[in-house]
């Protein structure tokens, strides 16, 4: 028995097969979509009210009563008038009753006089006795400070070096002051005026500036006072 052979499939009914798959597909997401709106809007919490219903039923409830006008105050009576004062006629002045000092007679005799103190009151470390004069009296007297040389190699004992307006210590020739010391450094210290003082200031030395037996980085000069460097003695004198 021969099977009979199936009819060919023409372009048209391929056509509506598709367009049936597509509306199929179509309505299957369309169904999808719209189950998940319905689920997300259920999710979403309610929209607030923009009025809160409970105070509005609690002013319509209880309204708030209106407060009374104040009642107008009578005006104030006018104050009496103030009684005349009458001046009362001056009193005639009393005079004076003597003042006795109780103290009278028992400081009869005067004061004496403050003695000035004496200028030479000083002592520097060395046990030496320093004059309180300031550079400017000394100047003023026609005194000259000078460096007096005490001891040292290369230099004489009771050799003067006048400062003027500074000077400068050191083994090096360049210095004001050369001193042939082989403790003393190339630039050992300087001496500068300062208004009406000289003060010593040491150059960051090997060996150290010393002033009356203390080591000093600076300090003030007075008569007698004794700079040493290296194995170099000087003595400050106005």
């Amino acid at each position: 028995m021969r099977r009979g052979r199936r009819p060919p499939v023409t372009e048209t009914a391929l056509l509506i097969a598709q367009i049936a798959v597509l509306l199929l597909l179509f309505g299957f997401v369309w169904a999808v979509v719209r189950s998940s709106s319905r689920t997300v809007a259920r999710a979403a919490p309610p929209p607030l009210p923009l009025e809160d219903p409970v105070e509005r039923s609690d002013t319509a409830a209880h309204p708030v009563p209106r407060r009374a006008p104040a009642p107008a105050q009578a005006p104030a009576p006018a104050a009496a008038p103030a009684p005349a004062v009458v001046a009362a006629a001056p009193l005639p002045a009393s005079p004076p009753s003597p003042v006795t000092d109780p103290f009278a007679g028992r400081f009869a005799a005067p004061i004496p006089p403050e003695e000035p103190p004496d200028p030479v009151t000083d002592t520097g470390g060395n046990g030496r006795v320093r004059a309180n004069i300031s550079t400017a009296d000394a100047l003023a007297a026609n005194i000259t400070p000078r460096l007096v040389v005490e001891n040292g190699p290369g230099r004489r004992a009771g050799e003067e070096i006048t400062l003027g307006g500074g000077l400068t210590i050191g083994r090096s020739r360049s210095n004001d002051v050369h001193l042939d010391d082989t403790y003393v450094s190339h630039m050992h210290a300087r001496i500068l005026r300062r208004g009406a003082f000289y003060q010593v200031q040491d150059l960051g030395s090997t060996n150290g500036t010393f002033l009356n037996g203390q080591r000093i980085e600076a300090a003030q000069l007075r008569p007698r006072d004794e700079l040493r460097m290296g194995e170099t003695t000087l003595r400050y004198e106005e």
